[in-house]
C-alpha cells in the first residue's frame, strides 16, 4: 500500500488555521483564550499561517474585524502575552500602549507625585523631553543645593591659596 503524500498547501490554508487556532486555545478562570501552541522568545503565540508565521493574537484579532490601522498596534488589556481573546485587545497607538503597560513608560506615566510627594501638574511640572518629566520644586531644590556647594567649594579653594601663598612667602 503507498502513503498518501499530505498537501501541505492545505496545512497554510486560512480554514486550516481557523481549526487550528480553536483547537490551540485553551479558555482559562481569568477569561483569557491562553494560546496553547508555539510560544514565541517574548512570550506571544505564533501560528503558521500561508507560509509564514504570524502573532497568534493578531490573527485572531484580524479575523473578525479584518486588518490592524496603519500606525495602531494591538494591547492586550489583560496583560497577558499568551492571550488571543479578541474581546481582551484594542487597537492603540505605541505611545497608548507603553503607557498602559508595567514597563518603565508606563509605571512612570501613572505616577501622580515625585518621589518627595510633590505633585505632577501643570504649575510644578516642565516636560524635559517627549516622555520625561521634571518636578519644579525638586529642581529648585537641587539648583539651591548645587549653588551652595559651590559657594562652599569656592570658599575652600580661596582658603587653600591663601595657606600655600603663606607658606610659600614664608619659605
Amino acid at each position: 500500500m503507498e502513503k498518501k503524500k499530505r498537501n501541505s498547501k492545505r496545512r497554510s490554508t486560512t480554514a486550516y488555521a481557523l481549526i487550528k487556532f480553536k483547537n490551540l486555545s485553551l479558555l482559562v478562570e481569568s477569561g483569557c483564550i491562553e494560546w496553547q501552541g508555539a510560544i514565541d522568545n517574548r512570550g506571544y503565540g505564533r501560528i503558521y499561517v500561508e507560509g509564514k508565521y504570524c502573532l497568534a493574537h493578531k490573527w485572531g484579532w484580524e479575523s473578525l474585524h479584518g486588518k490592524v490601522q496603519t500606525g495602531l498596534e494591538l494591547d492586550h488589556l489583560c496583560r497577558n502575552r499568551k492571550c488571543v481573546n479578541p474581546n481582551h485587545l484594542e487597537a492603540v497607538t505605541h505611545e497608548v500602549n507603553m503607557q498602559r503597560g508595567n514597563g518603565f513608560a508606563g509605571i512612570n506615566a501613572r505616577k501622580t507625585h515625585c518621589l518627595r510627594g510633590h505633585p505632577f501638574n501643570e504649575e510644578n511640572t516642565v516636560i524635559l523631553r517627549l516622555s520625561s518629566r521634571e518636578c519644579l520644586l525638586c529642581r529648585r531644590i537641587r539648583q539651591e543645593r548645587a549653588n551652595k556647594r559651590a559657594i562652599e567649594n569656592r570658599r575652600l579653594k580661596r582658603e587653600r591659596n591663601m595657606v600655600s601663598k603663606m607658606f610659600c612667602d614664608s619659605v
